[in-house]
């Protein structure tokens, strides 16, 4: 399923760097990171798992939605 993730947190290209690492560590191929507009556009199985980690780095997603 793809879904659109509202990052707030993200500001810099090291934010961007240390999402993808965590993102292909967790076999998650298909992404988009949108620094200007805080978003990831994603596709995955596993969309709570996704966020649990991001927000275990320090980027808890304000919101996700179906896109």
């Amino acid at each position: 399923m793809k879904y659109v993730l509202t990052v707030p947190n993200m500001v810099c290209n090291h934010c961007k760097m240390r999402i993808s690492n965590l993102l292909n560590e967790n076999g998650v191929r298909n992404y988009q990171i949108d620094l200007q507009n805080k978003k990831i556009i994603l596709e995955t199985q596993e969309i709570e798992k996704i966020c649990k980690k991001l927000a275990e780095i320090g980027y808890p997603v304000a919101e996700y939605k179906t896109s």
